[in-house]
């Protein structure tokens, strides 16, 4: 079995043996990713997972999920792209990396979270990941948490 015959047996069933690898690949290789999961109790109720996957310099078109016109190359991300939502209209409202990120963790312009350039992010403005642990939510983070 060729490569691209393995990636379209990988991405037509999820579940496959070497899908969590690609995933963990996939996480490793991106800029950043926000990863955030429940941890149920006996009397609550699950709440659903929440993967966001950032990327510096990556076009709309480079996911097969996306367009890329490279058949199979990006499998894992199809398939998580077709169990879930897709966010298909997005723009930076700067040119600097870290500013843009802050930005839509805090739902706020650079100039109004106090992230103009690589400072951080003003102590006294609310952050995504603060108001989903207020619902439960246990989050986590890999890749550029500073910068």
């Amino acid at each position: 079995m060729n490569v691209s015959q393995n990636a379209t047996r990988s991405m037509m069933n999820c579940k496959n043996s070497s899908f969590l690898p690609g995933i963990i690949i996939l996480v490793l290789a991106f800029s950043g990713c926000i990863s955030c999961v429940t941890l149920p109790g006996d009397n609550e109720q699950a709440l659903p997972n929440i993967l966001i996957v950032t990327a510096d310099d990556l076009a709309y078109n480079s996911v097969g999920a996306f367009g890329c016109r490279v058949p199979g190359i990006t499998p894992n991300i199809d398939c998580l792209a077709g169990e879930g939502i897709r966010f298909t209209h997005a723009h930076v409202n700067t040119s600097v990396c870290q500013p843009c990120r802050q930005s839509w963790l805090t739902g706020r312009f650079p100039h109004n979270n106090g992230a103009e350039g690589f400072e951080p992010i003003d102590g006294d403005v609310p952050t995504l990941p603060e108001q989903l642990k207020k619902i439960g939510y246990v989050n986590g983070i890999l890749g550029k948490e500073i910068h």
